[in-house]
């Protein structure tokens, strides 16, 4: 790879110094720098043994369900509140509604699994306990390769730009240079989102609250269900209505044959 990189920095060389007319030439040359180092950056030995295989990016997600009453709700969420700060975790969405009290908590990857154990004993019954882990590593070694690889061929870029004359040479370069800084950019943007996914993980703690006062569910009333039953009959009348819209034509022309036919027969 080096070999490769430093022959194609001579001809780069030469051919920027010759002139205006061989500077086309350079321009593919640097293209075809970039495509090597693309090739040679999905080899793993290239990539920084930060991102090796060795090192997962795994990221977690939990869903848990906690049945409180409504004298202990406060309570609870107060355990889970503490619990969430105990592991230096935060919270990162909340919201409390009339029998369902709802919060996502972000926690260090390396202590996930011990803060979904602890949260059996902030309070309340374990109703539901669901925990999925996607491994985001291969993906984030791309990404790395990519970033890589790009980097390598603007560094060419950067080093052509610097024997350029002409500045139709200046401007075509100047340009594929800012391409590839915008696509490191996106790249890396990438790159930080996985590691952020990684280092927390998230899990969404729902605490449903039991109403011991509300009335008993006995099915539905008589007027309920007339009701219900009326707006089902105007649904079926509305349903009927619109279909004959959509035939209307047959209609007309069953309308005008049986009006012929009567005639006919008469």
């Amino acid at each position: 790879m080096k070999k490769t990189l430093i022959f194609a920095y001579f001809l780069l060389t030469v051919c920027a110094c010759s002139g205006s007319k061989h500077s086309e030439a350079a321009i593919e040359a640097v293209a075809d720098v970039e495509e090597t180092a693309a090739f040679d950056g999905g080899n793993t030995k290239t990539i920084s043994p930060t991102v090796m295989v060795e090192d997962r990016k795994m990221v977690a997600k939990g869903i848990i369900d906690i049945d409180v009453t409504q004298k202990n709700v406060d309570s609870v969420y107060t355990n889970i509140d503490q619990l969430i700060k105990h592991y230096n975790g935060y919270k990162s969405k909340e919201e409390q509604l009339t029998w369902r009290h709802s919060v996502v908590a972000n926690i260090p990857s390396g202590t996930f699994y011990n803060f979904t154990d602890d949260l059996a004993k902030v309070g309340g019954k374990l109703s539901k306990k669901d925990i999925s882990v996607i491994d985001m590593t291969d993906k984030y070694n791309d990404v790395a390769s990519s970033i890589k690889s790009k980097e390598a061929a603007l560094n060419q870029y950067r080093e052509l730009l610097k024997k350029a004359n002409k500045m139709s040479d200046i401007l075509e370069v100047q340009e594929k240079i800012n391409e590839l800084q915008e696509e490191m950019d996106r790249l890396n943007g990438s790159r930080l989102v996985i590691e952020k996914k990684a280092a927390y993980s998230e899990v969404t703690i729902d605490l449903n609250i039991e109403n011991s006062n509300a009335p008993a569910n006995n099915g539905p009333s008589f007027g309920s269900e007339i009701v219900e039953a009326l707006a089902g009959g105007l649904s079926v009348i509305r349903y009927i209505f619109l279909g004959l819209l959509y035939i209307w034509p047959l209609l007309l022309i069953g309308g005008a044959g049986f009006y012929f036919y009567k005639k006919r027969k008469k």
